[in-house]
């Protein structure tokens, strides 16, 4: 009904929350379409990450009635300006430590696990690590990947066509999202 009078803008405040996962994405593929079609500018209010990237060319993420970012999905889901924006992309491995600077290297240290990340000043931090950047090997790999760390697997979490590997480095609780060909092929298992 909205597009009959051709707005100018088209506001949608949680149009596809109450859906089942068919429906919905049969929906947002209309709702492209309908944006391609007539080019009419769309503000599309949502809850869900993965509805924002797929139908969103820029987004602002909201709290408290403040924008604490904006731009790209790309730029929102590679580099979160805060905990709450890397939580609302989806990643799930946010850690609070101290940054140290030394002879140019920048390194992160959560108890007794330290790495190397590309930036940040010294003194405390947060690091978030996107689970699908996380490369699963039975042995050190010869690589550009800045750290090499061992670690034990606690448990698998299925989401077909993918698994949460959940791993424990140290002290230090990862998320590796692989696939189940991966799972099976490399015989990923507890323990």
């Amino acid at each position: 009904r909205a597009l009959i009078v051709t707005p100018d803008l088209l506001l949608l405040d949680e149009p596809l929350s109450a859906l089942d996962q068919i429906i919905k994405r049969e929906l947002m593929e209309e709702l492209k379409t309908l944006h391609r079609k007539y080019g009419i500018p769309v503000l599309h209010v949502t809850h869900d990450f993965e509805e924002g990237i797929t139908l969103g060319n820029q987004m602002a993420v909201i709290h408290q009635g403040r924008i604490i970012q904006q731009g790209t999905p790309e730029l929102l889901s590679r580099q979160p300006a805060t905990p709450l924006v890397a939580a609302f992309t989806g990643i799930r491995n946010i850690y609070k430590g101290a940054i140290e600077v030394r002879n140019g290297s920048h390194l992160f240290r959560k108890d007794s696990v330290v790495f190397e990340i590309p930036m940040g000043r010294a003194g405390e931090g947060v690091v978030a690590i996107p689970s699908e950047d996380i490369v699963l090997s039975h042995a050190p790999v010869e690589s550009s990947a800045r750290n090499t760390l061992m670690g034990e697997v606690r448990e698998l979490r299925p989401r077909p066509p993918l698994v949460d590997v959940l791993l424990e480095v140290q002290t230090l609780p990862l998320i590796a999202t692989v696939t189940a060909k991966t799972v099976e092929k490399m015989g990923i298992r507890s323990g």
